[in-house]
């Protein structure tokens, strides 16, 4: 869980809140307009009011996450990049964070037009409002254009999830209403076989699984990992316990592996940070500029182009989202609202939980 800085309201006007720090050793003073703690000041998603109350005339103090607290973010957008709107209490990063990691790739396709409304239209409509205009803008309009409503419900909810529907739907939307049914499709599925053969006679068998998003279970007992390692994992060939084989009636072992086949222009990797009996594994994972993954019959090359990270446990937490220009290679952190320049070492961290490789 990251640093929390404990705040003290020392002066309140009918348009401000003065917040100062209660810690000597780091003095901070942050002038706030009412309208920019509702928009910006929020807290970590899914964490109770209890711990974030409003800020009023009878509050008396406030933990803030330090990730909150940078003095050259109270101005938004100085630089006009595009955030987005997170108000207080709407528990919107989820979404914010998966859409700041799929624009660039969106901005590069060569996107179908859309006469009828749908949720690529409204979609489109925001990654052009977010380069055209100065102003924040708000992810509300697309969740109501989605045929979910589950992420209305101003809840918490996991970043992958979101990706996985929305890209099913936008999938969904080319078929039913452009000439390009397959651009979504063609970007962003993965075809991932479940292979099983015989050890001692010519079984084979194969189910296709398609996928927007390739899961990457995490091994709680090595420390350390990679993608690399981990894709080796998925793919390597593991003999069963004896069985009986269908084909030649007779009970041995079989070999079961997984193959790559049909890799899309862009791999999306999630991963397996959430077990399911509730808790979260914050190891470091080694995430390489560069991947190189065999398909069935193709070798293909990807660089890293976003990291989507969650912060806090699997119950409460934040989602901020990282992307890479690889003609400059500058890292930019885009938090909600706050888009700030970053390293490559504060980019590559604990938190990392989606990743985002683009092909060569």
């Amino acid at each position: 869980m990251q640093d929390l800085i404990k705040l003290k309201i020392s002066d309140q006007t009918n348009n401000e809140i003065h917040l100062t720090s209660e810690d000597n050793a780091t003095q901070h003073l942050l002038k706030l307009k009412i309208s920019d703690v509702e928009n910006s000041m929020h807290p970590t998603p899914n964490y109770s009011e209890k711990q974030y109350p409003a800020l009023n005339s009878s509050t008396q103090s406030i933990e803030i996450p330090t990730l909150s607290l940078q003095t050259s973010h109270v101005t938004q957008n100085t630089n006009h990049l595009p955030g987005l709107l997170n108000p207080f209490g709407r528990n919107l990063c989820f979404a914010n964070s998966s859409i700041q990691a799929l624009r660039p790739i969106f901005c590069a396709l060569d996107n179908p037009d859309f006469a009828e409304h749908c949720l690529y239209a409204s979609f489109l409509q925001l990654v052009q409002d977010m380069i055209q205009s100065t102003q924040l803008q708000s992810v509300n309009p697309l969740l109501s254009a989605m045929t979910t409503s589950q992420f209305q419900d101003g809840q918490q909810h996991d970043a992958a999830e979101f990706i996985y529907k929305l890209l099913e739907q936008l999938h969904e939307d080319t078929v039913m209403y452009s000439q390009r049914p397959d651009i979504i499709d063609s970007t962003f599925r993965i075809m991932l076989s479940d292979n099983e053969k015989g050890v001692v006679c010519s079984h084979r068998s194969r189910e296709d699984r398609p996928l927007w998003c390739l899961p990457l279970p995490l091994n709680t007992t090595v420390k350390q990992q990679d993608v690399n390692s981990l894709l080796q994992n998925l793919l390597k060939k593991v003999p069963t316990i004896p069985k009986s084989c269908v084909p030649c009636q007779i009970q041995h072992s079989m070999l079961e592996y997984c193959v790559f086949e049909v890799l899309p222009r862009v791999l999306i990797i999630q991963l397996g940070r959430f077990l399911s009996n509730g808790d979260k594994i914050n190891m470091l994972i080694g995430i390489p500029d560069t991947l190189k993954i065999q398909a069935r019959t193709t070798n293909n090359t990807y660089q890293l182009k976003a990291i989507v990270k969650h912060y806090g446990t699997s119950r409460q937490g934040h989602y901020t989202t990282v992307t890479k220009d690889i003609q400059t290679q500058v890292w930019t952190e885009w938090n909600d609202g706050y888009v700030t320049r970053i390293s490559a070492k504060e980019a590559i961290t604990h938190e990392a939980y989606i990743l985002i490789y683009t092909k060569e």
